[in-house]
């Protein structure tokens, strides 16, 4: 191939993955519009978007924020149980996701560290509901999910979330404890 071919089949991505973005961005402030269409009479959504109109956070928060979090907490005691750990992973789950595909990326490579991220996540939740001790089966047909060098057993994945809670509540000292123990040996 040429290089300007190259070049050429270079800007034809790059325009095609901008015409994606953009249309998934479209969709998205959609959606959203519509759902604020439904809602934009209640009282909660007034008072947001008065209180974003004198740039007052915490308003905002106490309007909108609160409440939705108080329904998040009743939907998760009436349904699941009232632990904090599942509180923590139902209503943080993008920011647990987050930190756990980072660390696998970070420690273990790009391969598949959404894949191990979930795994990782859902044997978790499944502990939480059910007492079953987070393991992953070797023996499984599959195993490209599961970590290889960090968080590989039970007790390192709940002190890691623990300390990952911790942080979330601005208590960063069992985190930075959770993280040396992982990254050093790691290493």
């Amino acid at each position: 191939m040429s290089g300007q071919n190259s070049t050429q089949a270079t800007n034809e991505i790059a325009s095609l993955m901008e015409h994606l973005l953009s249309s998934f961005k479209e969709s998205r402030h959609s959606s959203a519009e519509a759902v604020y269409r439904q809602v934009e009479s209640t009282p909660a959504v007034i008072a947001a978007v008065d209180s974003l109109m004198k740039a007052d956070y915490e308003g905002f928060y106490a309007a909108l924020k609160v409440p939705q979090e108080d329904l998040e907490e009743f939907l998760i005691e009436t349904y699941v149980g009232a632990d904090h750990r599942l509180m923590f992973v139902f209503q943080h789950s993008q920011f647990i996701s987050g930190h756990l595909q980072n660390l696998f990326r970070k420690v273990e490579g790009n391969a598949y560290c959404v894949d191990k991220e979930g795994c990782v996540l859902s044997l978790y939740v499944r502990w939480l509901l059910t007492g079953e001790k987070i393991e992953f089966d070797s023996s499984a047909a599959y195993t490209f999910m599961y970590p290889k060098k960090i968080l590989k057993d039970h007790e390192s994945i709940v002190e890691f979330l623990d300390g990952l809670n911790f942080l979330y509540c601005g208590k960063p000292d069992k985190y930075l404890e959770q993280l040396d123990k992982i990254i050093i040996p790691a290493s």
